[in-house]
């Protein structure tokens, strides 16, 4: 298989799995999509296991699947009751998927996950940072925001630097915080064309600044157009709580 697994953050996390002494078996948390992370661990031996709510997504991931002649063990499943038994996993991740859920929701998801995954066990998971530019978006409850993808609005929670670690019962190993410039495709805008984005995002109710702020922002936009995700891996004690 040859694929390029587009899930850089997941490189590090899959480094600690291997120095892990515990049997390589992984769940990911919304594992569907055209190059399934999966992949990854799988060429690594790991037995693998995934879910995900969209049926849509799931087809894809069994094409990326067909067309490697690989079993990557994905089945229709929602994070937040996960279909698997207490201490399960050795290892349990999710990229993207947390972000999607409202911050009640994703504190039932993390406690789902922490259920499967085995003390000694490793976690890897992502979260939205506050500290992406230009911040745009209908606010619904407090830092929890839609945000237009694939032309739907979909809810996306943002957290400050240290919110997401009130989470966690696990042992915090890693933290990484990092920020993508989209240098490029800002720079091709014109002055017009982000005047007339702002005009949409008023349209739907979704701007967060004035117009005339806006436009002061165009300037800015080389330097400051990002998308910021704060990264950690957790580990589950090998004591009850």
């Amino acid at each position: 298989m040859r694929s390029i697994i587009w899930a850089t953050p997941l490189y590090k996390f899959l480094r600690y799995c291997n120095s892990s002494p515990l049997e390589k078996r992984v769940l990911d948390c919304g594992a569907g999509g055209t190059y399934p992370p999966l992949a990854l661990f799988h060429e690594h031996g790991y037995e693998t296991w995934g879910i995900d709510v969209s049926d849509i997504q799931i087809e894809r991931a069994y094409t990326f699947c067909r067309e490697n002649k690989i079993d990557l063990n994905i089945i229709k499943g929602d994070v937040r009751n996960i279909p698997f038994k207490d201490e399960f996993f050795s290892f349990v991740y999710e990229m993207y998927t947390l972000c999607h859920l409202s911050k009640r929701d994703t504190g039932v998801a993390i406690k789902e996950m922490e259920r499967v995954l085995k003390r000694g066990g490793l976690c890897f998971l992502g979260f939205m940072s506050l500290d992406i530019w230009p911040l745009v978006g209908k606010e619904v409850n407090s830092r929890e925001f839609y945000f237009y993808e694939g032309g739907n609005p979909v809810v996306h929670s943002l957290y400050a630097d240290f919110e997401p670690d009130t989470y966690f019962r696990l042992d915090i190993v890693y933290k990484e915080k990092k920020a993508i410039l989209y240098h490029e495709g800002s720079a091709k805008k014109s002055r017009k064309e982000w005047a007339d984005e702002y005009d949409m995002l008023r349209m739907e109710e979704w701007a967060t600044c004035s117009r005339e702020e806006w436009i002061t922002m165009y300037e800015e936009r080389i330097s400051k157009f990002n998308w910021s995700e704060l990264y950690y891996i957790v580990r589950k004690p090998l004591e009850t709580y």
